[in-house]
């Protein structure tokens, strides 16, 4: 059976996009298969030509990598607190919006944004951020308690909110950019000053709850952030502006009020576009607008108010949270079932709100996960709203003229819906999609800023449309390049290493037995994210098996039987170079050790599993 060197007969996979088993959307995984080595190759001077190929794979990689983040563009990414859908349509008037209306002409909008349940602030800036469901990232709730740790968190309270243990779940996009060296600024963006692994972002101004819903400060803080792209090469800027929200609630998204602000929303977008265009920064920034959830009429004739406050004695109860579209609710010890079924039967409740234990959370909601979600869960159904009189009786809650935070896993509630725009050299231009899901925006977050994204519930190929080139198309083409380069390079030197017969040292202390059960020879993968980084190589290396063949026996006359695998290099860090140089130091190392002394290091014995270091 005649061995010689061996092309991958698929050099380069498509792309591979799996999911791990809470459903998160992993890294795609690109495999470039370079090479079988004989026998000969892997003794002696054969780890010349291995040295000599690795080096290669230095190279080109780096090209890769260096192409690849040179076209990282500064991204601003604005959050416009409780923006529904339509309110371009019913507070445009006659003359329209014009920020909004160029941003849809220059970029690429979705018809509407679909959050998280429950429709609420704090929930759905996490998701952006995370692409996580909240069962998932932790932050389920405006209002939380943990009286397992004696903690409460509190919307307005910025003391309650910077608690670390609410935010040690997921990593935010604000610390990966960070990590990864991109200078990163946030302004009134949920708790950036709490601390991540000890990092944070190298600016940040974090969410204080302004009752007035002043807007006036918006387009300082866009203006800001030109500046300091410009000037003080940021690359990740987020702005928060919760204006409309809070006159959502205090007047309704109807009214002259709302009106105002999101007047007040487009004229600082409109002002962005001809500052950016002053700059000349259109054709080099990426600009993201997204809201986290929309605004619905609370007035009476608008939706019909379900009191529960009566239904239950209070001793059964340990804590109420949240009112108007879900409530969440801490039954006493031992008394779960009691409470489930004395709010089920009272009166006026049948038909109008959901009950559930926990565990009977339909799965649509993604909410059942987590500790921190209590074990009743009432949900409105639509047209109806839960209040809760007597003990549990919320004073802020009342006289509230807008609210959000009701179902709309069914779309029976478009007034949740959000809106999604982004614009800049990432985009396709003038581009309407389908309705996006909240926990997708991170991954177009990470692929416009070139960025490895995190486990996440997030589906890429459902903001494909928003860019100018396929996010999931990850055959890149320096990468084929590389590929063809080194496969016909490696099959060039073990030709000419086979017919120099120059084999030097025998490897025969290598020794590990064949647990594979089939010949591994040489195999590096390149395993690329979402962004085309390439960020894992893997070196497999097999020699023959440690007892030295006949003499005068050609090389290409040993079969299957004379390949075991000796040693596994595996080098795993978020950046290529590191991971490359680890594969070369240790080979090297290896060979000189085989050169010195005639033979290569001991990895283990016959007993031994394969060294994986």
């Amino acid at each position: 059976m005649m061995l010689t060197t061996l092309l991958s007969s698929a050099a380069l996979t498509p792309q591979i996009t799996h999911r791990d088993q809470r459903g998160c959307e992993t890294a795609a995984v690109t495999t470039l298969s370079i090479t079988a080595l004989h026998k000969g190759l892997l003794t002696g001077t054969a780890f010349i030509s291995f040295k000599a190929v690795v080096v290669v794979v230095v190279a080109a990689a780096v090209g890769v990598r260096a192409t690849l983040t040179d076209t990282r563009h500064p991204l601003i990414l604005i959050l416009l607190d409780g923006f529904r859908w339509d309110y371009t349509e019913v507070h445009g008037g006659d003359e329209g919006l014009r920020g909004f209306e160029e941003m849809a002409k220059e970029g690429t909008r979705a018809t509407h944004l679909n959050p998280v349940f429950p429709t609420n602030s704090f929930p759905n800036w996490h998701t952006i951020v995370t692409g996580l469901y909240p069962e998932s990232h932790g932050i389920v709730s405006n209002y939380m308690m943990d009286l397992d740790r004696n903690l409460e968190f509190v919307l307005e309270n910025q003391e309650t909110t910077g608690h670390p243990g609410w935010w040690s779940a997921a990593e935010p996009l604000w610390i990966t950019a960070t990590k990864h060296n991109l200078k990163t600024a946030l302004f009134q963006w949920s708790r950036c000053d709490v601390q991540w692994e000890s990092k944070l972002p190298k600016l940040c101004e974090p969410f204080y709850y302004d009752a007035a819903g002043d807007t006036a400060n918006f387009t300082k803080r866009l203006t800001r952030a030109l500046s300091m792209i410009q000037h003080d090469n940021y690359d990740l800027i987020m702005v928060y502006e919760g204006g409309v929200d809070t006159l959502g609630h205090k007047y309704g998204p109807q009214s002259s009020q709302v009106n105002g602000a999101v007047q007040d929303v487009d004229a600082a977008l409109h002002k962005l576009w001809q500052d950016m265009d002053n700059r000349d920064m259109l054709h080099s920034t990426n600009v993201v607008v997204v809201s986290d959830h929309g605004m619905t009429g609370t007035q009476p004739g608008q939706l019909e108010e379900v009191d529960v406050g009566g239904c239950v004695a209070g001793q059964l109860v340990e804590a109420v949270l949240e009112r108007g579209g879900f409530v969440n609710i801490r039954p006493a010890p031992g008394h779960i079932h009691k409470v489930v079924e004395a709010i089920r039967e009272c009166p006026g409740v049948k038909g109008k709100v959901d009950v559930y234990t926990k565990e009977e959370v339909p799965h649509r909601y993604h909410y059942r996960n987590n500790r921190l979600i209590h074990q009743v869960v009432l949900i409105a159904r639509p047209g109806y709203s839960i209040s809760l009189t007597g003990k549990w009786e919320v004073e802020k809650m009342k006289g509230l003229k807008g609210n959000h935070g009701y179902d709309d896993t069914l779309g029976h509630n478009p007034d949740m819906r959000g809106i999604l725009y982004a614009r800049g050299p990432a985009f396709a231009k003038g581009v309407e999609t389908n309705p996006v899901n909240q926990v997708d925006v991170y991954g177009l977050l990470c692929r416009a800023l070139a960025l490895p994204s995190r486990p996440n519930n997030g589906t890429l190929a459902h903001v494909a449309p928003f860019f100018a080139t396929d996010p999931t198309h990850h055959q890149h083409p320096h990468l084929v390049i590389a590929t063809v380069t080194l496969s016909l390079l490696t099959l060039f030197l073990s030709l000419l290493f086979l017919k120099s017969g120059k084999f030097g040292a025998s490897l025969r202390d290598l020794r590990v037995p064949n647990s594979f059960g089939y010949p591994f020879i040489s195999l590096i993968h390149l395993l690329g994210s979402s962004d085309h980084s390439l960020n894992t190589l893997t070196c497999l290396i097999a020699p023959s098996r440690p007892v030295d063949p006949p003499k005068k026996r050609r090389p290409w006359r040993f079969g299957v039987a004379d390949w075991e695998p000796v040693f596994i290099i595996s080098a795993v860090n978020p950046d290529t170079h590191p991971a490359l140089l680890n594969c070369i130091l240790r080979i090297a190392l290896l060979s000189s050790a085989g050169s010195r002394k005639g033979h290569g290091p001991n990895i283990g014995s016959t007993d031994s599993k394969p060294s994986l270091f």
